[in-house]
């Protein structure tokens, strides 16, 4: 057990003096790590040498993970899992976690009364290891309060499934169980009735889904410019704002935990963001033609028959600051948002003839440059000719004027460029 006199005081004095100092490594931590201005040290150390400085010995009686965990975050540190942690399977989920928390905060800035929740702080070490919203294999950004105090099951929001085997699937999900209430089962009536035209289907008893596809993009879209406002307006109209919504206080209480977590988190790692390339058969190297491209008749790659980004691996273009530049479209959509901000990003494509998707790689670090740093870029790619080779490389195509949103990233290295790019999976 550890010792209730131990302060933060004595904490902080012992991270000073573990700090700059060589870990045995039978001392080094196995799963969790406390972060604290930005550094890492274990945990069971921080209250190992923290005891000797409160009662004279190290302390060695005492068991690590919640034990010691719940004992440091009661006096304001922040312990999160270490890195490597995770299956790639949990790694996707918290990427989107990550993706939709900033959707959201941002949608926010223009609809302040929409509310919704995020995870507590009491599930594990979910929350420290960047699941931003309840689930594990699964995010679900709810609309509705947590607890019903009846007995009953009420919930209604966004779920992104990540179970699907690297194939994310997006469903609004109304669920209301054992109710009884006339008021409330009149509201969830109402709310199918007006979002059946949608696709709304019954899953299960008291279970319905309006699945949205595996655009993720587009399905966060359509669920606030469509589903989001149908929603509030019923609950107004209903009277039940106050019974079913999640109010401001909760909102606030549980958003605010989630960012202390996140920004002590991001101190030390750059964000994980997945972009989607459009298909490419030459490593994305130089454009490779129509083949693959997606079908979508207002997608740039399908009108033109290339993207920008068939570019993004042709590292020979490497500038006199080290840097490589290249396109990325989901940069582009949200340029102003990103600019300025470093990234570590996950690639993948899709085929748009047989479906099939691939995980590409990884770009770490990536810095979004804005609009002048990228009119500087491209004007020195045009007085080095790789514009006009890029023309060339498009003569069958028809080409508009190349106009880039540039990013930045160190380039790989050759000698692990000639051992040939890793194989999709």
């Amino acid at each position: 057990m550890i010792p209730a006199n131990i302060t933060r005081a004595h904490l902080l004095r012992a991270i000073a003096e573990i700090d700059g100092t060589p870990i045995p490594p039978h001392q080094q931590s196995t799963r969790y790590d406390l972060v604290h201005e930005g550094k890492r040290y274990p945990p069971k150390l921080v209250v190992r040498v923290a005891n000797r400085l409160a009662n004279g010995e190290e302390l060695w009686d005492f068991s690590g993970g919640p034990e010691t965990n719940q004992f440091l975050e009661r006096h304001g540190f922040t312990i999160l899992l270490k890195p490597g942690n995770l299956t790639p399977q949990e790694e996707v989920t918290i990427e989107y976690n990550e993706w939709v928390l900033a959707q959201l905060l941002e949608y926010r800035k223009t609809h302040p009364e929409f509310y919704f929740l995020t995870r507590t702080n009491k599930s594990g070490d979910r929350l420290e290891a960047g699941h931003w919203f309840p689930g594990s294999d699964y995010l679900h950004v709810g609309l509705t309060r947590s607890a019903s105090g009846d007995h009953s099951t009420k919930s209604v929001g966004l779920k992104i499934d990540c179970s699907w085997e690297g194939h994310p699937r997006a469903f609004f999900v109304v669920l209301f169980k054992q109710e009884r209430d006339p008021a409330v089962l009149r509201f969830y009536r109402a709310l199918l009735n007006d979002l059946a035209p949608y696709g709304m289907r019954e899953e299960n008893h008291d279970c319905f889904i309006l699945p949205y596809g595996e655009d993720i993009p587009a399905a966060l879209q359509r669920f606030l410019s469509r589903d989001v406002p149908i929603f509030q307006e019923l609950l107004k109209k209903h009277g039940l704002e106050e019974r079913l919504g999640v109010s401001r206080a909760s909102f606030e209480n549980k958003l605010n935990n989630v960012l202390r977590v996140r920004d002590a988190s991001s101190q030390e790692n750059p964000e994980y963001r997945l972009a989607r390339l459009c298909w490419n058969d030459n490593g994305w190297v130089s454009p490779s033609g129509r083949g693959g491209k997606s079908p979508d008749r207002s997608a740039f790659e399908r009108e033109h028959g290339f993207g920008f980004e068939e570019w993004l691996f042709d590292f020979d273009k490497v500038l006199d600051d080290g840097y490589h530049y290249g396109f990325l479209q989901p940069v582009n959509q949200e340029w102003q948002a990103y600019s300025g901000k470093r990234y570590n990003i996950r690639l993948y494509a899709r085929d748009g003839e047989s479906g099939r998707r691939c995980w590409i790689g990884e770009l770490a670090p990536v810095e979004v440059i804005n609009r002048q740093q990228s009119e500087a870029v491209e004007a020195t790619y045009r007085e080095k000719g790789w514009i006009k080779e890029m023309e060339r490389q498009l003569a069958d195509l028809i080409l508009r004027r190349i106009s880039w949103c540039f990013t930045k990233s160190k380039p790989i290295p050759r000698s692990w460029r000639e051992s040939g790019w890793p194989s999709a999976s």
